[in-house]
C-alpha cells in the first residue's frame, strides 16, 4: 500500500508503482517489495515494513514492524580514491579472482565477466602496456572456450592502447539453454598468444544464464518499458538497476553506457558503474579507479 499524508489517501502498490517524496509505502503480513531509486539505490521491503520516501535514498527512512525506524545506508554515495569495495561476495565473483587474472602482458580482459543474459555480449578490454599517452592502434587476439576447453572462436581484433575497447564477435551467438554455461576468454597481444591446442587457462569467465532466468529478467524489464510515464533515459536507468538487482553486472553496464559518455551523464550513473565494475572482479579494478576519480 502507498499511503500519501499530504493528501489523505490510499492506492495501491503495483509493480511499475511510481513513488514521491512524503509517500509511506506499507507492506502487510505476508507481502514483499523492491524499490528503486533514481539515485541508483535497490531497497527490498520485507513483511510488516514501511518506506519513508525522501528526496533521494540517503534522505528515506525505513521502519521495520517493531516500530523502529533508521535511516537508508546509502553506501555507493561513500566511493572516493581510498574508499572503493573491490570484496568478492558470491561465487561467480570470487571466480573471476583466479591467479589467471593477474598476466602480465599489460593487457586486461575486463567484461564480459560474471553472469550475462545477452546472446552478443560486448568483449571489453585495457592495453596498458604502450607507454606514451597518445593511443595507437594494435592488434590483437581474442579467445573464447568452453565449458571442456574447446576453443569456440580464436579471431584478430583491432583497438586503441591505453582505451577502453569494445568487441562484439560477428556470427557467434550465445543462446541460453535450460542450464547455465560457463565460458572463459582473454585476449592478447597478436604474437603473444598461446598456440592452437596448447594448454593454457584464460582470465575471463562468464557464465550465459539459463532461458527461465533470462526470461525472468526479460520480464521484469518489458514491464519498465511499458510505462509511458517514464522517459527513454528513466527507462534505461532503470533498466541497468533491474539488470544489476539480478546480478548481471555486465549486462548492466551495458545499459548504463547507453545513457552517455562518462563526461555527461550524473554522479549517481558514475557510482553505478564503480560499483558494477567492482563487482566484475580483480580486473575490474581499473574501471572502478577510474569512476572514483571522476567522482573526486
Amino acid at each position: 500500500m502507498i499511503i500519501n499524508p499530504a493528501t489523505q489517501t490510499e492506492t495501491a502498490l503495483e509493480q511499475g508503482s511510481m513513488l514521491s517524496e512524503g509517500d509511506i509505502v506499507s507492506m502487510d503480513d505476508d507481502s514483499k517489495a523492491t524499490i528503486y531509486f533514481m539515485d541508483g539505490e535497490i531497497v527490498n521491503l520485507m513483511p510488516k515494513q514501511k518506506l519513508i520516501v525522501g528526496k533521494e535514498s540517503s534522505a528515506s527512512r525505513l521502519e521495520d514492524g517493531s516500530g523502529q525506524s533508521f535511516a537508508l545506508q546509502a553506501g555507493l554515495n561513500n566511493l572516493s580514491r581510498k574508499n572503493v569495495n573491490l570484496t568478492a561476495k558470491n561465487d561467480i565473483d570470487k571466480e573471476l579472482s583466479s591467479p589467471a587474472s593477474f598476466r602480465a602482458e599489460g593487457v586486461i580482459p575486463i567484461a564480459p565477466a560474471g553472469l550475462i543474459i545477452s546472446e552478443r555480449p560486448e568483449f571489453t578490454w585495457f592495453d596498458s602496456s604502450y607507454t606514451e599517452v597518445t593511443p595507437v592502434e594494435k592488434q590483437y587476439v581474442l579467445l573464447v572456450m568452453d565449458s571442456k576447453n574447446n576453443e569456440i572462436f580464436r579471431g584478430t581484433v583491432k583497438g586503441m592502447t591505453n582505451t577502453l575497447v569494445k568487441f562484439t564477435i560477428p556470427d557467434l551467438l550465445f543462446k541460453q539453454t535450460d542450464a547455465k554455461q560457463r565460458f572463459k576468454w582473454d585476449v592478447y597481444p597478436l604474437g603473444k598468444e598461446p598456440k592452437l591446442g596448447a594448454n593454457y587457462d584464460l582470465a575471463g569467465v562468464m557464465i550465459v544464464a539459463d532461458k527461465k532466468f533470462t526470461s525472468e529478467v526479460n520480464a521484469a524489464i518489458a514491464e519498465i518499458n511499458s510505462h509511458k510515464i517514464l522517459d527513454e533515459q528513466s527507462k534505461l536507468f532503470m533498466a541497468g538497476l533491474i539488470l544489476k538487482d539480478f546480478k548481471c553486472y555486465s549486462d548492466a553496464i551495458i545499459a548504463l553506457n547507453q545513457l552517455g559518455s562518462d563526461s555527461k551523464v550524473s554522479d549517481s550513473i558514475l557510482r553505478q558503474k564503480a560499483w558494477l565494475y567492482a563487482r566484475l572482479g580483480a580486473n575490474g579494478s581499473f574501471m572502478v579507479k577510474k569512476y572514483a576519480a571522476l567522482l573526486g
